[in-house]
């Protein structure tokens, strides 16, 4: 289950190429929260079982791990650029 969607992604004007699963970004950093979280908690976590702003922390932090692994796998020519500076912040 992932806990954020493409609109949520914290990319500002930053394009993103067609090619790119963006998905699959949301969906690994969801399976991230799960794999740490589940050793004290019943995963994936479902969205009425919690309190708004519990719920609110869970999809930020989906999004800001999902947009930073984006940007780091657009950039991984090793460049240091903004958006990877941006992206290490997220994470």
């Amino acid at each position: 289950m992932a806990y954020s969607l493409q609109s949520d992604l914290l990319l500002g004007d930053i394009q993103i190429g067609a090619n790119i699963n963006i998905d699959a970004f949301i969906q690994n950093a969801s399976d991230e929260i799960d794999s740490r979280l589940g050793f004290l908690y019943e995963v994936p976590f479902i969205q009425n079982n919690f309190a708004p702003w519990v719920w609110t922390l869970i999809k930020q932090t989906a999004n800001k791990i999902a947009t930073g692994r984006l940007l780091l796998a657009m950039n991984s020519g090793g460049e240091v650029t903004a958006e990877n500076a941006y992206a290490l912040g997220l994470l």
